[in-house]
């Protein structure tokens, strides 16, 4: 199971309008149990809306 999915079609969009993305992927749920129980501070977890939005404006502007 992922807890954060990130969408391909978002990767390939930004990549057609300029964008050099590789190898995006989401972080699985057993990775994210772990980190808290050791005390990590800070997880990312928006990564699949800020390409959602990178692609939008990449395609918007070209």
């Amino acid at each position: 199971m992922v807890a954060s999915a990130v969408d391909q079609n978002a990767v390939a969009t930004c990549n057609e309008f300029g964008g050099n993305i590789a190898g995006a992927k989401g972080v699985p749920v057993d990775m994210l149990r772990k980190a808290s129980s050791m005390a990590v501070c800070k997880i990312n977890m928006d990564t699949d809306l800020r390409l959602a939005m990178t692609a939008a404006i990449r395609k918007i502007l070209s």
